[in-house]
């Protein structure tokens, strides 16, 4: 799912990379971010708001 090239990575340093983090450990970062991103949707926050 990932285009190695556009990342400036080479397959190795992708390989160990993937290798860092448990199935488990990046999942739970997933749901923390998809929490955090449901949050932002609905905030009135202005700088959350504000486009650049």
């Amino acid at each position: 799912m990932i285009d190695l090239p556009t990342t400036g990575l080479r397959k190795e340093d992708f390989d160990q990379l993937s290798g860092a983090a448990s199935s488990t450990a990046l999942y739970q970062m997933i749901d923390t971010l998809n929490d955090i991103q449901q949050e932002m949707r609905f905030t009135t926050h202005p700088d959350v708001t504000q486009k650049c």
